[in-house]
């Protein structure tokens, strides 16, 4: 059998850990679809229109990692992008995937169907480009792994969805074949000096503070970083608070977690906890309008250590050139016991009373049978909007996980994102 551009593609795509891809069948992709499916280490998935199937990939990549969406040309990517919009916001490498025009169209003055009419067809890539962190157009079956590679490892990298689009008459045209699949998931290389001078700065802010305080952020699971924190936290042994988009990444069971912090709507004793702290650690935090509660919950000044994903600021100093995960795994090494601010008795929960047999159903009563109902292995799916309070009010049992998507904050995203991490999970579980 011929090697083809669909074969390579779909072999990275396994190579990277998909068991799954999402698509919605029209005729710019026929070819490319069929030549995925030759692939028998993936599954088709199929969605009733694209901006499902973009949901579906996103919700898929929340559990897996990484997922893919294949759709058609224009009326399908286009709609699509909606979902890709959201999987930037979030931090989610879904790789967005069409078909186009065959490649022998352009120049041609050709107007084709599912198009605005032009007969210049770049206007996808472009808008592409927008909501993605790597775009390319293949036109060409000798250009295309390249392509497909630098693509993928873009989004892995980046953590942040990636565009590929490709010609009808490409997608069965041979090409060589893919080797290992190390190159597109190498770690970063770590500058070690910036790195010990980064550790050194907050070790020793550190050791000045009396009651410092971590406030764990949205980004932490894209920066592959959950554990470390657990492990920078058992060793300050100082009070851990999370924000709201971060429910469900830090556990609530640890010794020093000490609830939500979210300004006026914090657990009880959280924003006490965060606004007196003389060091506050904030470890990948996102603050918005959404997470700063308008602005008025914004930690700023000099007591603010913020540890991003790309870079480290703390005593007036930016340090670049290493992971996160890399930095919190130094400072786990170095950081001194601070336990003062833990030491305010147990955590605190938002009250939820039981009422009688009798009473209405109420939100609190909702709230309290939905927190019963969760297990280790519950990932709870909040819709945009109030459900964001509900969730911040449970209570999870390690393991528990909770989805958000308080960046983009699209109604209705839930239900297909829920699809889409059905699969995942499915699968994980099965191994």
């Amino acid at each position: 059998m011929t090697y083809t551009v669909g074969m390579y593609l779909a072999d990275r795509l396994v190579q990277i850990g998909l068991k799954h891809h999402f698509a919605v069948a029209g005729d710019y992709n026929l070819v490319l679809l069929d030549q995925l499916l030759l692939n028998k280490g993936m599954e088709q998935i199929y969605c009733c229109n694209e901006l499902n199937c973009g949901f579906s990939a996103e919700g898929y990549a929340r559990s897996n990692g990484a997922a893919a969406a294949v759709v058609t040309f224009s009326v399908g990517a286009i709609s699509a992008m909606n979902a890709i919009g959201g999987a930037y916001a979030e931090n989610l490498p879904v790789i967005l995937i069409s078909g186009a025009p065959n490649s022998n169209d352009h120049g041609t003055g050709h107007i084709l169907h599912h198009t605005t009419g032009k007969t210049d067809y770049g206007y996808q890539l472009e808008m592409a480009r927008q909501v993605t962190c790597a775009a390319e157009s293949i036109t060409d079956a000798q250009s295309a792994p390249a392509k497909i590679d630098h693509v993928i490892r873009t989004a892995l990298r980046e953590r942040k969805p990636a565009y590929l689009e490709i010609a009808c008459n490409i997608s069965s045209e041979p090409c060589v074949q893919p080797g290992p699949v190390c190159s597109l998931l190498a770690e970063p290389e770590i500058d070690q000096t910036s790195l010990k001078a980064a550790v050194d700065a907050t070790v020793a802010f550190l050791e000045k503070s009396t009651k410092p305080v971590m406030l764990v952020g949205s980004k932490l699971r894209a920066a592959n970083a959950l554990a470390e924190t657990e492990t920078l936290a058992d060793k300050l042994q100082c009070a851990v608070t999370i924000m709201a988009a971060a429910k469900g990444f830090f556990p609530e069971d640890h010794a020093g977690f000490r609830g939500l912090y979210w300004g006026e709507v914090s657990t009880p004793g959280a924003q006490e906890l965060v606004e007196t702290a003389d060091a506050l650690l904030c470890i990948a935090p996102v603050f918005n309008d959404y997470s700063t509660v308008g602005w008025s919950a914004w930690p700023k000044g000099p007591n603010v250590i913020l540890a991003e994903p790309d870079r480290v600021t703390v005593d007036g100093r930016a340090y670049d050139g290493f992971t996160l995960r890399a930095f919190l795994r130094a400072l786990a090494e170095k950081a001194p016991a601070r336990p003062a601010s833990a030491q305010k008795g147990s955590v605190p929960t938002f009250s939820l009373p039981a009422t009688s047999d009798e009473a209405g159903l109420t939100n609190d009563e909702i709230v309290r049978h939905i927190n019963a109902l969760l297990t280790s292995n519950t990932t709870l799916v909040a819709e945009t909007g109030d459900s964001w309070f509900n969730a911040m009010r449970m209570t999870l049992p390690r393991g528990a996980r909770v989805e958000l998507e308080m960046q983009w904050g699209h109604i209705g995203w839930s239900v297909p994102s829920s699809f889409g991490n059905a699969w995942a999970l499915r699968i994980a579980s099965m191994w």
